[in-house]
């Protein structure tokens, strides 16, 4: 597992590729929690860099 942090779109770009790469591994391996904390780090980017707004 080598994961980095996602400082631009570039990097944002890589992580949705490896999660295309992981998506369907089985649950408790290795690959699962590198799935996990990379969902978790797209989230992290997505919301400070492309916020949704509220519904109107």
């Amino acid at each position: 597992m080598n994961i980095q942090p996602i400082h631009n779109d570039a990097d944002l770009d890589r992580a949705f590729s490896r999660i295309e790469e992981l998506w369907a591994v089985e649950d408790g391996t290795q690959q699962a929690d590198e799935l996990e904390v990379l969902s978790i780090l797209v989230e992290k980017y997505e919301d400070e860099h492309y916020p949704v707004g509220p519904c109107d």
